[in-house]
């Protein structure tokens, strides 16, 4: 069998080395190696399960174990204790993933349409639907993310801010260790997010060492379908894996996982990808929702997000802290809903 791989981001690293064993692969990617952009948090017992079954070490690549989350809603902040969330050295397995497999890279080299013809099988892992082809309902968010060094970090642990819902995003702050952090922004403007994760370096006096960035697709799998056209088939952000609070790396290797089990059979695919990821529909309602405005929904919703993220996330909360996150988001909504725009922009600034 002989299959293309059309990237070389997060899916297609993987897919490089769980895809040998069916016969010959070849990897196209457009930059000169493989790389990556935005936000490498990822729920610790999975980067354990995916390193182990690619034969590495996880504990090489995990840079920072937290044990809290703080969010910061513009009129109170809270901290959510958690115990499976961690920040891990993307770039390195990305690219000890190449090093290790058995396919044949050409970087530099932008794949096109033309490789059905060549290929029994062509895996879309572009994240744009370079292959497939896009979607009239497409959504795209822009991301913006560097690495800084400070003299302490300016939270302690994992930071996001959403003091500026009308941004269509959040930022960032990701430690690395005691005094690197990623430090990041997505949202509907590449000039905004890029103008906030700079107020942001400047504030707390940061140096920044390396500055990414890039445009997603923030569409639900039930939104993204169909997975394949032909023998041309979609994994990671092109059929959807990716939550609109950013969380991508466990579902896109998921996604990567189950191509690889049922590479014969991609009907059987499309079906494991969309029971597996059903509960993403929640958490885009739940947004939905809140650009609709409708109040009663937003709370709806955000009760199933929140007990899908507490198991993700191993989340341990008292009474107290959980009523203290819904008096939070609720606020946050009021807000939002009152002032617009203007919430984060002219009423609120960092701490």
């Amino acid at each position: 069998m002989k299959i293309a791989i059309c990237g070389c981001g997060w899916s297609g690293a993987i897919l490089s080395n769980m895809l040998t064993e069916y016969g010959r692969v070849d990897v196209y990617e457009l930059n000169k190696q493989p790389i990556t952009v935005c936000a490498c948090g990822v729920p610790l017992s999975f980067l354990r399960h995916l390193t182990k079954k690619l034969g590495f070490n996880p504990e090489e690549y995990v840079l920072w174990k937290s044990n809290r989350i703080i969010l910061d809603f513009g009129t109170i902040d809270i901290t959510i204790p958690v115990r499976n969330l961690c920040t891990f050295d993307k770039e390195k397995l990305m690219k000890d993933l190449v090093q290790a497999s058995d396919a044949n890279f050409s970087f530099g080299k932008k794949a096109s349409t033309e490789l059905k013809n060549r290929y029994d099988l062509v895996v879309d892992a572009t994240g744009k639907r370079a292959l497939l082809g896009p979607l009239p309902n497409d959504k795209i968010l822009q991301a913006f993310q560097v690495k800084a060094r400070f003299k302490e970090l300016p939270y302690p642990d994992f930071y996001m801010n959403f003091s500026d819902p009308s941004s269509g995003g959040y930022l960032w702050m990701f430690p690395i260790s005691d005094k690197l952090a990623y430090v990041g922004c997505g949202g509907y403007s590449g000039s905004y997010i890029f103008h906030r994760v700079q107020r942001f370096i400047k504030r707390f006096k940061g140096r920044v060492l390396e500055r990414r960035a890039k445009s997603s697709r923030v569409n639900s799998p039930i939104e993204s379908m169909p997975f394949f056209k032909g023998n041309i088939v979609g994994v990671g952000t092109s059929i959807g894996t990716i939550s609109r609070l950013g969380e991508g790396n466990a579902l896109s290797a998921k996604s990567a996982e189950f191509l690889a089990e049922h590479l014969n059979n991609l009907k059987e695919y499309s079906r494991k990808v969309l029971a597996e990821f059903r509960w993403l529909s929640n958490d885009y309602s739940f947004f939905e929702a809140y650009e609709k405005k409708l109040k009663s929904k937003l709370i709806y919703f955000g009760t199933k997000i929140w007990k899908i993220y507490k198991r993700r996330f191993d989340i341990r909360v008292t009474l107290s802290e959980f009523l203290s996150f819904i008096y939070g988001t609720l606020r946050w909504a009021f807000y939002s809903f009152r002032y617009g725009a203007e919430l984060g922009v002219k009423s609120r600034k960092f701490k």
